[in-house]
């Protein structure tokens, strides 16, 4: 893309659906302490085991700590 700073686009956010060896978030899978996941275009990290808790639920005390839109 070959817009600049008075161009039509904007650059809104990084994508990281492609962050390389990040699964998608599962409802069914156990994760532990440290485990990564993307879920709604979000980087999210689990800071204790979890099993079908919505990252995107999840507040500062919750388990899941969101890393990088």
């Amino acid at each position: 893309m070959n817009s600049g700073e008075w161009g039509v686009w904007k650059k809104a956010a990084n994508c990281i659906e492609d962050e390389p060896g990040t699964p998608n978030w599962s409802a069914t899978t156990t994760y532990m302490k440290g485990d990564q996941v993307i879920y709604g275009g979000v980087l999210y990290e689990a800071k204790w085991w979890t099993e079908g808790e919505n990252p995107s639920h999840s507040g500062e005390w919750d388990v899941w700590k969101k890393i990088k839109n």
